[in-house]
């Protein structure tokens, strides 16, 4: 509508002309070259009432070639390629009264307008998963959601609809201890599941638990398993390593911030768990926001990019 209006407006002008004094005698331009005059000052005033319009930087629009199935209800989101079928699965899990979409911020919507123009990301679909967290009541329980997820996408059963043949995984917070519960549980995991596991990689992981679950106002069943050095944290630390020495998974990435008041990072290289890179990346981010990238162009996304590369 704006458009039309400026459009209008400079046929008005065109129409006007610049003025000029009439002269006695003077000869005239015949009525077919005043309009095709007219016709050539509307064409170039429209053009470049266009270019200011649109803005002379101005780039055709990309095909999107994402869809997100969303299933709120659920806890549920998957954003995949329409144009092909990816074989490759990134699962996000949030933490302790996260949400499977708000806990990463813009992420999502970045995926779907960045991610194909990017070859570490194009190849990969991307899956949200969450969780109530007061009906958790263990490790395990985020685990076994993790390992229903994958079974359903490596046999391709609804919704996933194809199959697929690599996992990358990616949790914070709590969500970090479900997925170091699930590289042990065996007994729960599909056959193949552990030689699909791409990379792994934790941000704000609590190494140690978390001073604030002794506070009641956190609530719930599951804050026991986050206090310091508590039974629940110590068993799965002592099965991550029995588990690990005899079957190893990929290298585990840890990301921890040095503003981070929830886990914290600086007991990070005295509380060491078997199979975890080191040294582990700090950055200058807290709990929340080291996993809300602002920007295609962040630290945030390089670290998830890593992880998606090729091996």
């Amino acid at each position: 509508m704006l458009f039309i209006h400026h459009t209008v407006d400079l046929v008005e002008r065109a129409f006007r002309g610049p003025r000029r004094q009439a002269h006695v005698g003077a000869s005239r331009a015949t009525t077919s070259e005043n309009a095709s005059r007219l016709g050539r000052r509307i064409q170039i005033l429209t053009a470049r009432s266009a270019w200011s319009i649109l803005g002379a930087s101005s780039e055709p629009a990309r095909p999107v070639m994402r869809t997100l199935l969303h299933r709120n209800d659920e806890a549920w989101a998957l954003l995949r390629r329409t144009d092909q079928a990816n074989k490759k699965l990134a699962l996000f899990i949030h933490g302790f009264k996260g949400n499977y979409l708000t806990t990463w911020g813009t992420l999502p919507d970045l995926f779907e307008k960045e991610a194909d123009e990017d070859e570490h990301f194009a190849d990969w679909d991307f899956l949200f998963l969450g969780y109530d967290t007061t009906a958790v009541q263990t490790y395990l329980d985020i685990s076994k959601l993790i390992i229903t997820e994958w079974n359903k996408a490596a046999t391709g059963q609804r919704p996933y609809n194809q199959l697929y043949e690599k996992l990358a995984l990616f949790g914070h917070s709590l969500g970090t201890l479900g997925i170091r519960q699930l590289l042990c549980a065996w007994s729960e995991q599909p056959a193949t599941m552990h030689c699909c596991i791409h990379s792994i990689t934790l941000f704000g992981s609590p190494l140690n638990g978390s001073p604030l679950a002794r506070f009641g106002w956190i609530g719930g069943n599951i804050r026991n398993a986050l206090k310091p050095k508590n039974p629940q944290l110590r068993m799965l630390k002592s099965w991550s390593a029995s588990a690990y020495a005899r079957q190893q998974w990929p290298p585990i990435r840890l990301i921890l911030g040095l503003d981070d008041q929830v886990v914290g990072h600086e007991y990070d290289e005295l509380i060491q768990w078997d199979g975890d890179e080191k040294p582990s990346v700090i950055t200058n981010f807290d709990h929340s926001t080291m996993v809300k990238p602002t920007a295609w162009q962040s630290a945030i996304v390089d670290y998830i990019g890593q992880s998606l590369r090729d091996k």
